[in-house]
Order: structure tokens, then sequence, then C-alpha cells
């Protein structure tokens, strides 16, 4: 936590001081066990990968839903009927104060007008309070601080990422889409170039030029312009690489897999199909991304 930021929360939550000093290395989160209704069992290993395979229509789909709709339950709100899962059995190590801190390193504290709190990737500012007001050790529901913990993406929802984000308003809002945070960083945009070169052969560029940020396929012969003096030539070669989110559904499906994931820290991802349509040699090298990832 950093002493700006901690100057920050303080001002804007005066009555919150009792979750300040945590320890974000004391916080942690897994899913130990999913209890399903026909009274079997999955047990999930803290660290690593559990892979949940069956034959077509087995279900598998709808435990992984399921897991994740019992997270995000908030305590006091009618729960959606479930047909597979009938209890998760979590595990949770750390206060509240350590949940604030790790926040603290993972996602932006901001400030707008009368209103603050955390704000990660395609979440909109949440108040630390309704974030904690499911935690406890251990924790049995999430509710809304599971969008910060967990990652979620099934086959439908990973094409929706895209390659593509509105500019931020202003040079000093905080990311709220994975190509934000490629804007922000060389090295993840460098990172995943070199995933698309790798699996597809040509790498990815970031089009920054216009109001929509978009990863492009393929890369410049120039070298990127100042901000103030980009030349016509540089804009023309820009837009003659193809879009990614034009590209087929192998590439889309991919990328949109990975560009959560290693733009933003999560303690627990969920993917369900992750080889939709995938090739073999695809299917087998974002395995190899993922677990390199976590």
């Amino acid at each position: 936590m950093t002493q700006d930021w901690a100057e920050r929360f303080a001002a804007a939550f005066p009555n919150y001081q009792h979750f300040m000093g945590g320890d974000a290395n004391s916080f942690d989160f897994a899913i130990d066990r999913i209890n399903l209704i026909g009274g079997q069992s999955i047990p999930l290993e803290r660290a690593g990968v559990t892979a949940i395979v069956g034959a077509n229509n087995a279900g598998k789909s709808t435990v992984l839903r399921e897991v994740w709709e019992k997270l995000s339950h908030s305590p006091g709100y009618v729960e959606q009927p479930r047909i597979a899962v009938e209890s998760l059995e979590l595990y949770g190590p750390g206060s509240q104060a350590d949940v604030i801190s790790w926040l603290g390193q993972n996602a932006s504290f901001v400030v707008q007008g009368t209103d603050a709190g955390f704000q990660r990737s395609q979440m909109g500012v949440q108040h630390p309070g309704v974030l904690l007001q499911s935690w406890q050790n251990p924790p049995d529901e999430l509710g809304a601080l599971a969008n910060s913990l967990v990652f979620y993406g099934n086959a439908q929802g990973r094409f929706g990422i895209g390659g593509a984000a509105e500019m931020r308003e202003s040079a000093g809002d905080p990311p709220q889409h994975p190509i934000h945070y490629l804007q922000d960083s060389k090295r993840l945009l460098d990172e995943v170039s070199d995933v698309s070169r790798d699996i597809f052969g040509p790498p990815l560029t970031l089009d920054a030029l216009g109001r929509t940020i978009r990863l492009r396929v393929g890369e410049m012969d120039m070298e990127p312009p100042r901000i103030d003096n980009i030349p016509a030539e540089y804009r023309e070669q820009m837009a003659n690489l193809r879009p990614l989110d034009d590209q087929g559904d192998g590439m889309r499906s991919l990328m949109g897999q990975l560009l959560p994931i290693v733009t933003a820290a999560y303690k627990v991802v969920i993917i369900d199909e992750p080889e939709a349509f995938l090739h073999p040699p695809q299917a087998h090298a974002l395995g190899a991304e993922l677990g390199a990832w976590q």
C-alpha cells in the first residue's frame, strides 16, 4: 500500500481507519471443494490447475457457471436455483484489513466527485464497505468482491472482450479494460504480442490513434512518432493492419482468454471450454500460457 493510496483512502473514508495497516501477503483465497447436489464432490488444488472433463452435455459448463454464481452471490439476496452445485468449501485466510491492502496493490483507488472506492478492469467503482460485506474467515460467499478475486470466462463472453476499448476520458483515469493496461505497460504489450507471434505468426500492434484503442495484427515498419507529430504515412500504415476483433474465432477466442488474465491479478481463474474454436496445437499453446501466468 503506497503512502499516496493510504492518504487518499483515509481522506475519503475517515470512518474506515480500522481497515488500514493490513498485510496483503497474509491474504489468500481458493476453492477447496465443490459439493454437488447428487452427493459427489470435486476436490481442488489451491495452487495449480484442475481440469474438469467429461462427455458432451455431462454438465461441466453448468458446474463452472454455478460455482461462479455461488461465489458472486451476496448474502441476504435470493439465490438463483441451481441444478448441480450444492455448496462450496472455500479457503480464505486474512482479515478485512488484509483484503483492503491486497486491493490497494491490485486495483485502482478512485475518487470521482463524491464517490470513491476500488476499481478493476471492467468493474465500476466499488465502495470498500460493499466489497467487504461478505468477507469472513473463511468466507462462504464473496458478493461484490468476487469480481476482484475471481475471473470467470465462458466461450461466448471471451469474444466480447475483443481487442478494442474506448479511450479514457483523461490521462489520469485508471485502466478500465485489458487494452488500457496494455496501453500503460509496454512490457505487457510486448508479452501479449509475443504470444500472438509464437502461436499465430504475426505480432500485435496497439493502435491508439483514434477514439477507440484497438489491437491490430501485424507490425509497422516505421518507428512510433511523437504523439504531437504523427505523419499521414504512419496513420495509413496503421489503418492497413487488420484489427484483432476482425480475425477468426480461434485467434479472438485465445486472446480473449489471455488478455484479462495477463493484465490483472486474480486469486482464482475459472475458464469454461478453453479449447473451443482452437486447433489442437493452439489449445496446447494456450494451456502452456495459462499455466505460466498462474
